[in-house]
């Protein structure tokens, strides 16, 4: 699906969503970049699924969601923005690093 472009993925996006919960991390970091496609539009539909994974297990996945929220308009990400401010303690320091 990552290949496709932003207006069609936005089509598929219900079946990207649903690996952001997979047991692999690889999976969910793919589902992450691939959310990262999408116009800032159709991705603000999705905000809280993309800040649900500043709390996941790997560093990868809280690291990518940052940095995926940071292609949100700021109307989009002003409800979230403690999410995002909390990533500036995150244990590792690519995840810190993305949050600035």
């Amino acid at each position: 699906l990552g290949k496709l472009e932003a207006g069609v993925l936005a089509e598929h996006v219900a079946a990207v969503l649903s690996r952001l919960k997979d047991t692999r991390v690889g999976v969910r970091m793919a589902a992450m970049q691939v959310l990262g496609k999408l116009e800032a539009g159709a991705l603000a539909e999705h905000v809280a699924s993309v800040v649900s994974r500043l709390e996941d297990s790997e560093e990868g996945v809280r690291r990518a969601a940052v940095e995926v929220l940071g292609k949100l308009e700021a109307g989009a990400l002003a409800e979230h923005v403690a999410s995002v401010v909390s990533r500036l303690e995150d244990s590792e320091e690519g995840v810190r690093r993305a949050a600035v």
